[in-house]
């Protein structure tokens, strides 16, 4: 009679553990690590994310810290437009910008190289 009991504990541990080892985090996190031409950080760099292909703003936006690195995680998965500035960075403005695609429960690490802008629409933007 122990023994049946000693199995049953043993399968309820074992049924429970596998449905909170089968959850995956639902959310999509985007770490970016901003640096100049040379690859120095750059604190203060304003980070703006747009969706792709409508590129309307969403509201996770923010500034990088003193390392350069900067964090926002999504409830949801899409494809984004990064766009990051600096408007006054040694006496320059800097910008830079690239493309990133959710995926659930993964946090992808984008290094960021900013650069002076190139094109009228990134002067204004």
């Amino acid at each position: 009679m122990k023994q049946f009991g000693l199995i049953l504990s043993v399968l309820f541990l074992l049924i429970a553990g596998s449905f909170t080892a089968c959850e995956e985090p639902e959310n999509a996190g985007v770490e970016m690590i901003i640096t100049d031409p040379y690859d120095r950080a750059i604190p203060n760099a304003k980070v703006s994310f747009y969706n792709l292909p409508g590129n309307l703003l969403i509201e996770a936006q923010g500034f990088t810290n003193e390392a350069g690195r900067f964090y926002a995680e999504f409830a949801f998965l899409a494809n984004l437009r990064v766009y990051v500035q600096v408007d006054n960075y040694q006496g320059q403005r800097l910008v830079g910008e690239t493309e990133v695609t959710l995926a659930r429960g993964e946090t992808q690490e984008i290094p960021l190289q900013l650069a002076a802008p190139t094109t009228p629409e990134e002067e204004e933007e």
